[in-house]
């Protein structure tokens, strides 16, 4: 949607790029996976700043048959309802588009995306670089990990919110850039730990790095390391570890324990899944 057409509608942008702390929210570094296969979201607010609207954008071949069949109400054109919003799919020539509009502009929205992909071009899907990691691990050897060196014993995956992506784009992301996100919940000590593996990423931008304020760190097996003790949200803490194209992140956030005790266990936490993919 172009800037003319959001004043028309009475919105204004609010996208969360790399010069945004912002960017990281629930799922850290979650717009470089997406960049990766030629993803990408928008965002705008009304005036009043209390409705917002959005649309994902990923190529269909993200979509597997698989979340196809899983979610069949999304591509029925129909209005798919999440968390009390209505959401849209549209499809055409190779793009899926999700549309979460506030009420009073989501026909102009979803007319606006449909008139543009009658003449978009197909998309093409990247392929991972030579040294990124064809199998990363799974949520299930991470937790292992996350669990035996966590300073609680009371962790249960998922995070304490409903603010979580669900859908074919979401899932269509994690399974195709690849984006392996493995979220944790220590309810009893209100301590959040988030494990983000992304192979073939790289490192995070300097652009993106200077607006959370990252330090350079050092981490056992990594090419280079960042601390960031400023994140937005719950996450307040995170340590970022590149080897090669191939990064790892360990968010954390607690109300019972300190920020130095966050970043040694988010440490030893990224040094063991950094052995483990040797």
């Amino acid at each position: 949607m172009s800037t003319a057409r959001a004043t028309e509608l009475g919105l204004t942008p609010r996208n969360f790029d790399e010069t945004s702390s912002d960017g990281l929210g629930w799922e850290p570094f979650y717009a470089d996976s997406a960049a990766r296969i030629g993803a990408f979201s928008c965002g705008w607010v009304t005036a009043d700043g209390i409705s917002y609207s959005s649309i994902q954008v990923i190529p269909s071949a993200a979509i597997s048959d698989s979340l196809r069949q899983q979610w069949p109400e999304w591509f029925t054109g129909e209005c798919v309802s999440i968390f009390e919003d209505c959401q849209h799919l549209i499809e055409a020539n190779g793009i899926a588009v999700v549309v979460n509009a506030a009420p009073d502009v989501r026909d102009e929205v979803v007319g606006d995306v449909t008139d543009a992909l009658e003449s978009a071009d197909e998309p093409a899907i990247g392929t991972l670089p030579l040294d990124a990691w064809q199998e990363p691990l799974t949520c299930d050897v991470v937790m292992g990990v996350v669990k035996e060196w966590s300073p609680t014993d009371e962790l249960e995956p998922g995070l304490p919110t409903d603010v979580i992506g669900v859908g074919p784009f979401t899932e269509g992301l994690r399974e195709t850039a690849p984006y392996v996100w493995c979220p944790l919940t220590g309810y009893q000590e209100n301590t959040m730990i988030a494990a983000v593996i992304q192979p073939g990423h790289g490192a995070p931008s300097e652009a993106r790095l200077e607006a959370l304020k990252a330090e350079p760190y050092t981490v056992l097996g990594a090419d280079n390391a960042w601390v960031v003790r400023e994140m937005p949200y719950s996450m307040t803490t995170a340590v970022v570890a590149v080897v090669g194209s191939n990064r790892v992140t360990i968010a954390m956030g607690s109300q019972t324990r300190s920020e130095e005790e966050l970043v040694g266990t988010a440490t030893s936490i990224i040094a063991e899944l950094l052995a483990r993919h040797r």
